[in-house]
């Protein structure tokens, strides 16, 4: 698996599709999206927009500072009392 390099000071736009077991597009219950540094430490929380049933979005701003940083985010929502989680790791480099 590789690991996805963002450039420092670039906005990510992050998306997210929900299914259920059906694999049918559903809105969750709950819907966050977290950032967490190397060390599982918050970062950030963001507020994810709902794009289309069961789409959502979001932006985040890569900080200055941080080049060689590791970031990992995590999507999460409830479906049918169900957790759905997708976690993705990605690397941020000056260049």
């Amino acid at each position: 698996m590789s690991t996805t390099i963002y450039q420092i000071g670039n906005t990510l736009r992050l998306r997210a599709q929900f299914k259920d077991f059906d694999d049918v597009l559903t809105d969750p219950d709950s819907v966050s999206l977290i950032i967490y540094n190397s060390d599982y430490s918050v970062e950030e929380t963001l507020t994810p927009t709902k794009t289309s049933i069961g789409i959502y979005t979001a932006y985040w701003t890569i900080p200055s500072g941080t080049s060689g940083a590791t970031y990992i985010y995590e999507w999460s929502g409830t479906i049918n009392e169900y957790p759905s989680l997708k976690r993705e790791l990605f690397k941020v480099s000056f260049v």
